[in-house]
């Protein structure tokens, strides 16, 4: 408890922070985080401070409904592909099309250090000078001939023996995952241009499941469904639920089909626990209480909606595992409660009720090469 409160005392010139770059104009606010980004880009030491700064105006620009515009940098671009995959949280078990961000940055170091250290150093040489000149586009065309060499390089390496890479990887950082990840990274990147073509068949934003959407949907995911290997049907779905609004609604989708319905109860149930599991907060400051409240609100909502189109069986795993995720959201608001008890003199409130929507593969606090 007495940590609780420390915390939210020293949340306090942060949140003096959030408000000063809350009140700037959007436009203001994207000039300067894009100037940041380049002094980021330019390898100008800037500091913890100016990372704070940075993901508060990245944090403002989202609440005002804008997308943030980045600027990017060589990492960025090479794992381009790989983003509609992406989540913040590390599974204890791997799940499907699901690429887990804290395994960034040691394949990245692994790449670079290890795999291809020459080939790395030209292309983050020649697609900074590119991201520096506001020409993403040959930074994009330099990234794809890097990630071909890439594949070609990686290929060697995983057909022989993967103790000493997992222990590599280990060494960089990466969670027990990271080789599984590894492997993932090189099916997106071998088959980007398919994957591409694939995401281009949805809507890139896609608000309701309704019934002239489903029917489009299924006439893409029916065929992938009837192949014997079911990997790509499981990218599909995956692509899908990072192009829909509320991403849980994939579920909807699940009495397609036998094969369907395995693939996506294993994606949502996946990334539900990972994301349960993953509750936490850095800094008890009353926005980072409404942003996972607004998680708690969502995985709460993704276990009623498997409830009530998969209708799992008492004790079947199905049903084990939305207990489990229940019981992890039910611990975490009570951590909530009593933090918000100790900042507020009352218990279970903060200063503005949390967001009513908010699933979310990006974390609470970002991580610095891939926020």
């Amino acid at each position: 408890m007495e940590q609780s409160t420390e915390a939210g005392a020293d949340a306090t010139p942060q949140s003096k922070l959030t408000e000063y770059l809350g009140a700037l104009r959007p436009d203001t606010q994207m000039a300067v985080l894009r100037e940041l980004e380049l002094s980021e880009l330019r390898g100008d030491a800037l500091g913890p401070s100016f990372r704070v700064v940075m993901n508060e105006l990245r944090r403002g620009i989202r609440k005002s409904g804008r997308v943030v515009e980045r600027v990017g940098n060589p990492s960025r671009v090479f794992y381009m592909p790989v983003e509609p995959f992406l989540i913040s949280e590390v599974p204890r078990a791997r799940v499907a099309a699901t690429v887990s961000r804290p395994s960034l940055n040691p394949i990245w170091a692994w790449i670079c250090r290890d795999l291809m250290p020459g080939e790395a150093k030209t292309y983050i040489e020649t697609a900074t000078q590119a991201l520096m000149a506001d020409d993403r586009a040959s930074a994009v065309v330099t990234a794809a001939v890097f990630q071909d060499k890439f594949i070609a390089a990686a290929d060697i390496i995983l057909d022989g023996k993967n103790s000493g890479l997992t222990k590599r990887l280990t060494a960089y950082g990466g969670p027990d995952l990271t080789f599984d990840d590894l492997r993932s990274i090189l099916y997106v990147m071998r088959n980007r241009q398919v994957l591409r073509d694939m995401a281009k068949k949805f809507p890139a934003k896609i608000d309701e499941l309704n019934k002239v959407m489903v029917e489009r949907i299924l006439a893409v995911l029916v065929p992938l469904a009837e192949a014997d290997d079911d990997t790509a049907l499981r990218h599909a779905l995956a692509i899908l639920m990072s192009q829909l609004a509320d991403p849980w609604q994939i579920v909807r989708l699940a009495g397609t089909g036998v094969k369907s319905r395995q693939a996506i109860t294993e994606l949502v149930l996946g990334r539900a626990e990972a994301m349960a599991a993953g509750l936490r907060l850095a800094k008890w400051s009353v926005d980072q209480i409404d942003e996972a409240r607004a998680k708690t609100t969502s995985l709460r909502a993704a276990i009623d909606l498997v409830r009530t189109e998969l209708r799992p069986g008492v004790g079947d795993p199905e049903d084990r595992c939305c207990k489990r995720v229940l019981e992890k959201v039910d611990r975490f608001d009570r951590k909530i409660a009593l933090a918000v008890g100790s900042m507020t003199g009352e218990p279970g409130r903060t200063s503005r009720p949390p967001a009513a929507s908010a699933f979310a593969h990006a974390p609470v606090t970002e991580q610095a090469a891939f926020a």
